[in-house]
């Protein structure tokens, strides 16, 4: 998998990523309460949309992979391509650990948002889910939503 290898990639990326959310009904992200199984096989499709759309554009280069790779995990369990670690760029890593981490402080139609966010992030690194310098470094640098939950948000 070859991923464009600059920060100003990896922001592009992290800007566009959640692009494929509009091609899923609102219905599935807002909500209360457990989702369905069919919702969230719908809301599992949205990174595969936002390569799709950015795939349209020459100009966007090499973010269409990298933006409709932030679900992946370490250890394949992923989506929408569950790769494994071997073929997930160190921004590809980067760009899931901020992902994740902004999902858990936000509160969600199906939950309060995650006060322990930082621990959490932790678990998902001591899993060898995401990768142990990318969380650290997403912690480091978000110290404010390390001790502040809630505010507004949707899922990612």
């Amino acid at each position: 998998m070859r991923v464009s290898g600059s920060a100003h990639s990896l922001r592009r990326a992290a800007l566009l990523h959640d692009l494929g959310r509009v091609a899923i009904p609102s219905q599935v992200w807002d909500r209360p309460g457990r989702l369905s199984a069919a919702d969230w096989e719908a809301g599992r499709l949205h990174p595969s949309y936002t390569e799709c759309v950015l795939c349209r554009s020459q100009a966007l280069g090499g973010y269409p992979q990298l933006a409709g790779m932030h679900h992946a995990r370490l250890d394949g369990s992923g989506y929408h391509r569950q790769n494994r670690a071997p073929a997930l760029p160190l921004q590809v890593q980067l760009l899931a650990a901020a992902d994740a981490h902004q999902a858990m402080i936000c509160a969600r139609p199906h939950r309060p948002a995650i006060a322990a966010a930082s621990a959490e992030l932790g678990a998902e690194a001591g899993a060898h889910r995401l990768g142990p310098t990318v969380t650290a470094a997403v912690v480091a640098a978000r110290p404010a939503a390390n001790h502040r939950a809630g505010g507004p948000g949707r899922p990612s």
